[in-house]
């Protein structure tokens, strides 16, 4: 496309409702559980072990998680609402949605959104490493301050989603389908599996790094001097 006149914000914020939890922090989770499906609702946690052996899914809903470890079993889904969560480890969990939420400083090392709508939600300050966006669908969606590395995006549907301050490395695009996806706040931007950028938007100093997997995708020729 080329370049283009851009009125601001490119891509819409996030939309999150202002909530409140009552009460005093604790370090006891409260879950309901029917059977092996379980519910943790209107809780504030600090420094607690959520144990998910016996659950097939738990559903967090309203909830202020600081420093909180999921011991998670293989197969447990966890889906994720109006909650924020603070410096806890998320790595490996299988996260079927997470709807109005923010993630501040959360681990999310081989963390698997696959299939996962994600909306409204701001990740400050995270660490996604090796995690998994295929299929995905991330609308209004804010990364801020995070390191991002090998990432899986195969797939995946990218509408108003803005990565500010973040280190993007190795991370898969291939076959996304996206609708105001702002990469100029990357300070370093390493796609892979590129095709077309329709959708993406990038600040002209970032064309120079891009340009060997632009030239790749063309199919032009470089000499190389070395």
């Amino acid at each position: 496309m080329g370049y283009v006149t851009i009125e601001e914000p490119f891509a819409r914020p996030p939309e999150r409702s202002e909530f409140g939890i009552a009460g005093d922090w604790s370090d006891e989770p409260v879950v309901a559980a029917d059977a092996d499906y379980g519910e943790l609702s209107w809780q504030k946690l600090d420094s607690a072990i959520i144990d998910l052996a016996e659950l097939s899914r738990l559903e967090i809903d309203r909830c202020h998680l600081r420093n909180v470890t999921l011991e998670s079993s293989e197969g447990t889904e966890v889906v994720l609402s109006e909650s924020i969560v603070e410096g806890s480890d998320l790595s490996r969990l299988r996260v079927l949605s997470a709807t109005e939420c923010l993630l501040s400083g959360a681990k999310l090392v081989g963390t698997d959104f696959s299939g996962a709508l994600v909306r409204d939600t701001g990740f400050d300050g995270c660490v996604l490493r090796l995690a998994n966006l295929r299929m995905s669908k991330l609308q209004r969606v804010a990364f801020s301050g995070c390191t991002i590395e090998e990432l899986d995006a195969y797939g995946a549907e990218f509408e108003d989603v803005t990565f500010n301050d973040c280190t993007l490395s190795a991370f898969s695009i291939d076959q996304v389908r996206a609708l105001r996806v702002d990469l100029r706040g990357g300070t370093a931007v390493g796609l892979t599996g590129v095709g077309r950028l329709d959708g993406f938007l990038v600040s002209e100093h970032q064309l120079f790094a891009l340009a060997p997997q632009l030239a790749d995708v063309a199919g032009l020729s470089v000499h190389d001097k070395t």
